[in-house]
């Protein structure tokens, strides 16, 4: 649904055009393009004697060319956001972990084994729940053209393709908590892999290594300061005067 949802936005702002907007009051709306055209004159070096129209229509360019990734970078990439995530797993995995801790109670060695069960514990909610979610994300938004039997089919299959990579990623994590308990150099490395892991999970997770890579940021940065005066007068003057049909 949240895949949907951005897909439809990007949809309508890839067809933006300011006449297709309704004015809230009517009578605004030559005083609103007015300001508009004005504003694109002044920041998009139009010349004076550019028609209304002639701004209207670069005003119309730059929404679809610079808002669909500025809104995909303050959305995020995904349908939540790296903080989000961790919560989501924390709250899955904090009953399991409440129930470990009687076993230090009865006689489990609480040095070693408390580290490592804190190690797993942490790769579960910094990682691997993390990673579940943006997989799940990535297959869900690439269905978007499916309908019917033929989407459930592939978010079925995508579903038992995630269970199956979680399933191989936990045993892995299973015999480095094993082994770490019985060695010090397995304990360094379990802490070697969850530090990578995490830090690959958030540059994931917010897309860094993802559909927004480095250049794409680069191109956001860059449209978000070239489009300053859009961002901020042009935006103000639609929500002054204008609202996009749905």
């Amino acid at each position: 649904r949240s895949a949907r949802s951005k897909a439809k936005i990007h949809q309508r702002l890839s067809t933006f055009t300011v006449h297709n907007c309704t004015c809230f009051h009517e009578d605004d709306r030559p005083l609103v393009c007015a300001n508009i055209a004005a504003l694109m004159r002044e920041t998009q070096g139009l010349p004076e004697e550019a028609e209304d129209e002639e701004a209207l229509a670069c005003f119309d360019a730059l929404v679809r060319n610079e808002l669909p990734t500025a809104l995909t970078m303050s959305l995020g990439p995904f349908c939540l956001r790296y903080g989000q995530m961790i919560l989501l797993a924390t709250a899955g995995f904090l009953p399991r972990m409440c129930d470990t801790l009687p076993g230090f109670q009865i006689g489990m060695p609480v040095s070693w084994y408390f580290v490592s069960f804190g190690l797993w514990y942490m790769s579960v909610i910094f990682v691997i729940g993390p990673l579940t979610l943006v997989v799940l994300d990535t297959l869900a938004s690439r269905c978007l053209h499916l309908t019917a039997c033929l989407e459930h089919v592939w978010l079925s299959a995508g579903a038992l393709a995630t269970a199956g990579f979680v399933f191989v990623v936990t045993n892995a994590m299973n015999y480095l908590t094993v082994w770490s308990i019985q060695s010090d150099i397995w304990t360094a490395v379990f802490v070697m892999v969850f530090l990578v892991g995490t830090l690959f999970s958030f540059l994931t997770a917010s897309g860094c290594l993802g559909p927004l890579c480095c250049c794409r940021r680069g191109d956001a940065r860059r449209g978000s300061l070239e489009g300053h005066g859009f961002v901020v007068g042009g935006v103000g003057a639609l929500e002054t005067g204008l609202s996009e049909t749905s």
